[in-house]
C-alpha cells in the first residue's frame, strides 16, 4: 500500500500541494487526474523523491520514506517512467 499523510510539498518557497492524504491500496489501479497546473506531476516527483517533501510522511509497503533525492535503483513495485507514462505496480 502507498501512504500519504498531511503531505506539503513544491518548488523553492512555492507550495504546490498542501497537507494532502491519499491511500492506494495494493493491487488496485488508481488514477491521478486534474487539470494542467493541479499538482498531479509535482505529487508523483515528491513521492519518487524527486522533489523535496516539505512536511508529512510518504510510506509504501509499511515503510516510511522520506528520500531527498531519488534513489539509484528502483524500488520493488514503485516505477516512473521519464517520458511522462508512469505507473505504480503496488
Amino acid at each position: 500500500m502507498l501512504s500519504i499523510i498531511d503531505v506539503t510539498s513544491g518548488y523553492g518557497s512555492t507550495m504546490v500541494l498542501r497537507n494532502l492524504a491519499l491511500e492506494v491500496p495494493a493491487g488496485k489501479v488508481t488514477a491521478i487526474v486534474g487539470r494542467n497546473g493541479s499538482g498531479k506531476t509535482t505529487l508523483i516527483r515528491t513521492i519518487m523523491g524527486y522533489n523535496r517533501l516539505k512536511s508529512g510522511t510518504i510510506s509504501f509497503s509499511g515503510r516510511e520514506s522520506m528520500r531527498s533525492r531519488p534513489p539509484t535503483a528502483p524500488e520493488p513495485g514503485l516505477d516512473m517512467f521519464p517520458r511522462g507514462d508512469i505507473f505504480f505496480r503496488i
